[in-house]
């Protein structure tokens, strides 16, 4: 898996030739869960199926362990192609398997005042652990 690495910002990061790719890293399926969040339901023209449904789990109405459940889903749903450079057990390159094997730990609060979700989630990948932060995924 090679990835673009993405500024604070979430601009491409470029000017340093390969160190701008984050290879076969946890920081990488990291980068890639983050880049799905972002992704809304239907917003992707070229895949409709492809994105958060947040209007159907996570904004309005719903409860907060609805909005969990909704995220933590996304999350575990999202796949990687192996590359070539470093293989997972039992994965072949070019292969599609899922980039996270399981969440360790998961909290997620809401600000009342802003009605933004926020969580904080370890997550082993199929390169490792990593903690990832995820503010202001929308409005509650």
């Amino acid at each position: 898996m090679r990835v673009r690495q993405l500024s604070s910002t979430g601009d491409f990061v470029f000017g340093q030739s390969q160190q701008n790719f984050l290879v076969d890293s946890p920081a990488a399926v990291a980068q890639v869960v983050k880049t799905n969040l972002r992704l809304w339901l239907g917003e992707w023209y070229l895949n409709l199926n492809d994105g958060t449904p947040y209007p159907e789990g996570v904004l309005g109405y719903h409860s907060q362990a609805t909005a969990d459940a909704t995220i933590q889903n996304q999350i575990l749903s999202i796949e990687v192609i192996v590359s070539s450079t470093n293989v997972p057990a039992g994965s072949v390159p070019g292969q599609l398997i899922p980039a996270v094997t399981d969440i360790a730990s998961y909290t997620s609060s809401i600000n009342t005042g802003t009605r933004a979700y926020s969580a904080e989630t370890t997550l082993n990948t199929v390169y490792g652990p990593t903690p990832l932060q995820l503010n202001d995924l929308g409005d509650f």
